[in-house]
């Protein structure tokens, strides 16, 4: 047995013993016991005047009670253990990802307090993120009973006991951890001191009843993808300094959300002391953006749909006027592009023109039937309401054709886009794992012959486009760039922009497809375009999740 304890004789004879040392090894109950001697007399008094005679009365009504009134059951402390327990959460393979572990709550009872001032000083450097002003006022409280702080740790419990002030106390409770750290934090969401689910997948399990659920509840979410999109987007920001980042996974075929990565992200445990701005905002399913280029995806998709002719040409060299506004290209490719070309490279004048072409009231029918005009269906209750053009004119529609004047979310771009190279059929997304028994929600919103084509398309978008960065030796990767100015007060900033690539993958038959942004971006040379930054982004993690799903990425579709 270890030896805590030395033994001394004082001058009289009589034995007492003291703790030896503050060893880290010291047991939580002797380190509880470890109070000074002025307090440890002052205790001996109390209970020999007023406890002891009261001993025996309290133990028989205790007994009685308990005995008599709920025939041995332990129904006060089961309810204790319940009103806490919430489900675990684990990924898609049953890696577990949320859980509960003992915690504990800090209490002070001010008629007990020795030394307020030193005790107070000592608890903030335990807790830094508590303020050594608010301590003190509720160690000098006249109420009986405060709680200072919620779910601290055992260790951090170790530490504030070495304290050794009588009037602290604790009490036992139950905390959400993040076993993967802040890996999933926008996902999983948080609860507040009661364990109530806050927001993310916790508020999502509060609202179907399932809080008190004993089965795990399983998420679509891949541990090994969501690390290697929170790596890859990480080493992005750091390497473009880039104000925040966001990317998004999904399964063509299923909707499910594979992985979901927004940063800044948080650390539940911390989530609480944390001063959160919209940068803490979940920048895929809430925040709403003009996608720029990314669009073009559905303009195209629109006028293939309603055989629009790819023989007609437009002059990219001079710019396209719609009453007083002139749309431009940035980077024409040649003077003359059609329809496919124009997808290709990417160019504004082309697609303001067949905007204009298709007119209003078919792009208006298109974006309602592929979810644009409200919340996407969808888990989480951090969901975005897109915003919409106030007046829905000429000018707008060629904008909107070409990627601005309409913001939505990434969740929605990313979902109808799937619904267009998906042999066009819309799959509802979701962050839930579906089983083979699953019925998808899903209806037609393209013909499969548009669908080929724009597959095709992105392709080439790749290969001969402004995606070309994202072409790799045998594998086969389709994709869409896009860069929008970022609006502020009404005007929009040149030299501040925000960075998409859209890919799919295998091109040829998408299992799945992908959506990164990254705000504010720049490489050490200058360069702020998507081809320069979300490309080679969205191309490592590409690599990535080939090698974990082991996806034959071969590429098999025909150019032509």
């Amino acid at each position: 047995m270890k030896k805590f304890f030395d033994k001394f004789s004082d001058n009289e004879g009589n034995e007492f013993f003291e703790l030896n040392s503050f060893r880290d090894d010291i047991p939580v109950e002797l380190l509880l016991k470890n109070k000074t001697k002025n307090e440890t007399e002052r205790r001996i008094i109390i209970i020999k005047k007023y406890l002891l005679p009261l001993l025996f009365i309290l133990l028989t009504i205790t007994l009685f009670w308990r005995v008599d009134f709920f025939s041995g059951t332990n129904k006060e402390k089961t309810e204790t253990v319940n009103k806490f327990h919430r489900p675990d959460i684990v990924d898609r393979n049953g890696e577990t990802i949320a859980t509960n572990l003992p915690t504990w709550d800090l209490y002070v009872e001010p008629y007990n307090v020795v030394d307020a001032e030193k005790s107070a000083k000592m608890l903030v450097k335990v807790l830094p993120y508590l303020k050594y002003n608010d301590v003190l006022q509720k160690m000098k409280s006249p109420r009986k009973f405060l709680y200072i702080v919620r779910d601290i740790t055992p260790a951090e419990q170790k530490k504030i006991i070495l304290i050794g002030e009588p009037g602290f106390g604790f009490e036992q409770n139950e905390g959400r951890v993040h076993t993967q750290g802040s890996l999933f934090s926008h996902i999983i969401g948080t609860v507040d001191i009661d364990n109530n689910g806050v927001s993310g997948i916790e508020k999502y399990i509060d609202s179907k009843g399932l809080s008190k659920s004993t089965k795990p509840i399983q998420l679509s979410v891949d541990l090994y993808i969501q690390d290697a999109i929170h790596q890859n987007l990480s080493f992005a920001m750091k390497e473009y300094g880039a104000k925040s980042a966001a990317g998004i996974v999904m399964d063509v075929k299923t909707g499910e959300i594979l992985g979901m990565v927004s940063l800044p992200d948080f650390k539940i445990n911390e989530y609480k002391n944390t001063v959160l701005n919209t940068l803490y905002n979940n920048h895929i399913t809430y925040d709403v953006y003009e996608m720029g280029s990314v669009m073009k995806i559905f303009n195209t998709a629109l006028a293939i749909e309603n055989n629009y002719p790819n023989d007609k040409f437009f002059n990219v060299l001079k710019p396209f006027k719609i009453g007083s506004h002139p749309v431009k290209d940035s980077h024409p490719k040649k003077a003359l592009l059609n329809m496919a070309e124009g997808f290709i490279h990417s160019s504004n004048i082309v697609m303001a023109n067949i905007a204009q072409d298709l007119g209003i009231e078919k792009q208006k029918e298109f974006f309602e039937k592929i979810k644009m005009f409200k919340k996407v269906n969808f888990e989480l209750p951090e969901r975005g309401e897109p915003l919409l053009p106030k007046v829905w004119d000429e000018f707008t529609s060629a904008s909107i054709g070409y990627g601005y004047s309409i913001s939505p979310t990434m969740l929605h771009i990313i979902s109808a886009v799937n619904g267009i190279i998906n042999d066009g059929m819309y799959i509802e997304p979701t962050i839930m794992k579906k089983d083979t028994n699953s019925v998808l929600k899903s209806y037609q919103v393209v013909s499969q012959k548009t669908s080929e084509a724009m597959r095709k398309l992105m392709r080439l978008v790749v290969t001969d486009g402004t995606g070309y960065m994202a072409k790799l030796k045998d594998i086969a990767v389709g994709g869409k760039t896009g860069t929008s100015y970022k609006n502020k007060n009404g005007k929009y900033d040149k030299n501040k922009i925000r960075t998409f690539f859209i890919s799919i993958f295998p091109v040829d038959s998408p299992k799945y497809i992908m959506l990164v942004m990254l705000d504010e971006a720049v490489t050490k040379t200058g360069c702020n375009s998507s081809a320069c930054t979300t490309v080679p982004v969205s191309t490592q993690i590409i690599k990535e999740i080939g090698s974990i799903l082991n996806l034959d990425l071969t590429l098999k579709i025909k150019k032509n």
